[in-house]
């Protein structure tokens, strides 16, 4: 009886283990957007000695119609051929020649024909436990190791059988994970997907079993491909780039241009290489740091990984642009610019032939800074049109230039934060940063405030539900900021799932780019429909910004029309700040003299960051409420319903790379529903700049007029604007901004005489220089979707 017992109370507790584990499981699973599939195997993998998983735990091919495009390349080495005229290295001189690690060991043998460094190697990559060198640590490493090793002759054919097959069960493994659906693209899918193409191409061979593992390795990197060309930049921000994915990545794309002959995407890789060097230039401040916007860390100040990625990018393109961002990265480091443990790849990826631009002599001594790019890349690109509708623009490229940048971004990673709309402004210190600081993928700081928009310089529309993803509801502070689509967890296969999710399922879309235009040496202009944001699908409400860069001025202006909200929403316009903004006229609410809680109605603000400062004029709407969140103990503050300011710093650790934002701008419409903000941002260096924009009192129906300086602004908001404009010679010139393209534009006088202007993508200027007098400006849109 007692024994019938005790084995039932066993079988009980079996059963609750087992429910248990398999409750964990699901729960993991739904947690960090996994499969329990995929959970299980890398449980058996991590845990176990298991060497191949059953087939009931493999998810199969997952793209069996796909056929291998070119003809794999014979001869070894095939991933990163050595140039022709490379120097050969003297061993016993040499770090690589000496250390205890086999990749750097393989390639002395390539270099100097050091056998005993290369039978070292391969003993380590076979297995051998006697050897005193490290097997690689990574995948590109290990086969690169491969492909260099392969070249020498009369090799031990038991190990090299050994080390091969290790090779190929690496490929294998990866290409079980890519088979199941939980890798996501913009994250671990696509460094997996560049391991299995390296590995699978560095040891390939005219074998049938060999084709296959070729192909299927293709068929996932081909995605990967694709999707880089749409984002051309890393979505989840530069550090996770630098730090975890550029290597594998430029290295696969690099080695599928080698090792194929007539693969059709050649063309495309190659265009691609260049714009994914050139955003690694562009995003970089005139304080030699990055300018982050996602979940960042330390290496957004160039050191230990930048300069060998650029390293492998000119050793393919060959550009003198890149190969002079070389030079600046050695010269701003030393040998700091490459991390210690890969400092023997420098002689293999550095190509001193590559020649540098006009003026840059390569010395370490010449000053550290961007200044050799005037004249040789233009001040504003935008990366991942379409997309990501990243900008970055600058007033020169020298040390004490003007920086901006601007976002407006689908969702593509849960890396990324609620930015869309999102600028940041940098002249001799950072003066509109990023108010975001570093948390732990689950720590409530960056749930409830750094990935959120709040903690961004764009809007927030507080008072409709805010849609968040199942997995943070009860944990994230709702803000009024954009949809939280995938905060945690991501699960992207390829681009056409991605392109599936925008408007179905997810709903990843957030920002449509309605126009670009960039006039060197007068503006960089941007206007995007960031409704998408905050209402998946937002019927006839729109949030529209026009992001304006006047280049000649050094003035930026921001516009936004917010329009069909319900009656209810009252908006806010942000900005984030390092110091404390000098504002006049606001009371205290909250907290002390010295941090809090800050309310007024006022009209302008002045910030100061390092050598620089900025004057901010709120122009629209009259008569703002202006709120001032920050200081110790408010530094990421927001408020709760009652009204009670909670900081929300549970977790927040700090970071080199992060701007120290500490202060929140919020600027509000005296009233709820429709608003249009209209705000100017003047940087300099030499104290502050009087505040040069005027906001005439009478505005024209169908849009806004600012006068600048040189400039009259006129923002257009409606399907027909009319109104007159009196002119006594000061302006050089008349911008229209928010043009369609089929719109029509007139500018006569009262004497009948017409201007004809120049027309870009959703802009179109008049040269004013000596005209005076009343003239009548017209404009009529062509429909209402091309306001």
């Amino acid at each position: 009886m007692a024994s019938g017992l005790n084995r039932r109370h066993l079988y009980l507790l079996l059963a609750i283990a087992l429910a248990s584990a398999a409750g964990a499981l699901l729960l993991a699973s739904w947690h960090l957007s996994l499969t329990p599939r995929f959970l299980l195997a890398e449980s058996l993998r991590r845990w176990t000695t298991i060497d191949t998983l059953p087939d009931w735990l493999r998810a199969g091919d997952a793209y069996p119609d796909h056929r291998l495009d070119g003809v794999l390349r014979p001869a070894h080495p095939r991933l990163l051929p050595i140039p022709d005229g490379a120097p050969a290295i003297p061993p016993p001189n040499e770090a690589a020649c000496d250390g205890h690690r086999a990749a750097p060991r393989s390639l002395c043998w390539l270099l100097s024909g050091d056998r005993e460094s290369a039978e070292l190697a391969l003993a380590s990559m076979a297995g051998h436990t006697g050897t005193e060198l490290r097997p690689p640590p990574t995948a590109w490493e290990w086969a690169l190791a491969m492909d260099w090793l392969a070249t020498l002759p009369s090799r031990d054919p038991r190990q090299w059988r050994a080390a091969r097959e290790r090779t190929l069960q690496m490929a294998l493994s990866s290409l079980e994970k890519l088979d199941d659906q939980s890798l996501s693209l913009w994250h671990g899918r696509a460094s997996e997907a560049a391991n299995s193409w390296l590995l699978a191409a560095g040891i390939a061979t005219d074998a049938a079993a060999d084709a296959e593992l070729l192909r299927r390795s293709q068929a996932h990197f081909d995605r990967v491909i694709a999707a880089l060309a749409i984002t051309e930049s890393w979505p989840s921000g530069y550090n996770y780039w630098i730090n975890s994915r550029a290597m594998p990545l430029v290295l696969a794309l690099i080695s599928y241009r080698n090792s194929l002959e007539g693969n059709a995407r050649a063309s495309q890789i190659d265009a691609l290489l260049e714009r994914l060097g050139l955003w690694m230039i562009h995003s970089v401040r005139p304080d030699n740091q990055v300018q982050g916007h996602a979940d960042e860390g330390p290496r957004l100040d160039l050191r230990d990984e930048t300069a060998r990625v650029i390293d492998l990018l000119v050793r393919h393109t060959r550009s003198p642009v890149l190969a002079s961002y070389g030079a600046y990265l050695q010269s701003l480091h030393g040998d700091a610019a490459y991390y210690r443990g890969y400092r023997w790849s420098r002689r293999l990826l550095h190509d001193p032939s590559v020649p540098l631009l006009p003026g840059h002599t390569g010395s370490a001594k010449q000053a550290a800074d961007l200044s050799i790019f005037n004249g040789h890349l233009p001040t504003a690109a935008l990366f991942g049109r379409g997309a990501v509708n990243s900008l970055f623009a600058r007033s020169d490229w020298g040390p004490d230039a003007t920086f901006v940048s601007f976002r407006a971004s689908h969702g593509f990673s849960h890396h990324q934060h609620y930015d869309a709309g999102h600028f940041t402004l940098y002249k001799g210190g950072p003066l509109a940063v990023n108010g975001s600081a570093y948390g732990a993928t689950h720590s409530p700081h960056r749930l409830q405030y750094s990935i959120q928009t709040v903690a961004k310089n764009s809007l927030l529309l507080p008072g409709r539900p805010l849609a968040l993803n199942t997995r943070l509801r009860g944990q994230a502070s709702d803000s009024g900021g954009q949809r939280l689509t995938m905060p945690t967890g991501s699960r992207i296969r390829d681009p056409e799932h991605w392109r599936g999710q925008l408007h179905a399922g997810m709903h990843l879309a957030a920002a449509e780019l309605e126009a670009y235009d960039h006039r060197p040496g007068a503006h960089a202009y941007l206007r995007a429909d960031l409704s998408q944001a905050y209402w998946a699908e937002p019927g006839s409400r729109r949030v529209r910004r026009d992001f304006l860069y006047l280049l000649d001025e050094d003035l930026l202006v921001i516009h936004d029309a917010l329009v069909g909200l319900p009656a209810d929403i009252r908006p806010a316009w942000l900005l984030h700040t390092a110091r404390r903004p000098a504002i006049e006229g606001l009371g205290r609410v909250a907290g002390s003299d010295r941090a809090g809680v800050f309310v007024g109605t006022v009209d302008h603000a002045r910030v100061e960051a390092g050598r620089g400062s900025m004057d901010a004029g709120f122009h629209l709407p009259a008569s703002a409420e202006i709120t001032l969140v920050g200081g110790p103990g408010y530094e990421w503050a927001t408020p709760e319903r009652d009204g009670f300011y909670v900081n929300r710093d549970g977790g927040v650790r700090a970071m080199a790379g992060y701007d120290p934002a500490r202060w929140r701008l919020e600027a509000r419409p005296p009233r709820a529903g429709d608003t249009h903000f209209l705000v100017s941002l003047l940087p300099s260096l030499k104290g502050h700049r009087n505040r040069e924009t005027t906001l005439p009192e009478r505005q024209p129906k169908g849009g806004h007029v600012l006068h600048t300086p040189r400039r009259l602004l006129v923002f257009l908001d409606g399907g027909q604007l009319t109104t007159t404009l009196s002119l006594d010679g000061g302006h050089r010139e008349l911008l229209l901004l928010g043009v369609g393209a089929a719109a029509r534009i007139e500018l006569t006088n009262t004497q009948g005489r017409t201007l004809t202007g120049r027309r870009g993508d959703g802009v179109a200027s008049f040269d004013l220089d000596g005209l005076s007098g009343n003239w009548r400006l017209s404009a009529t849109q062509a429909a209402q979707g091309d306001t």
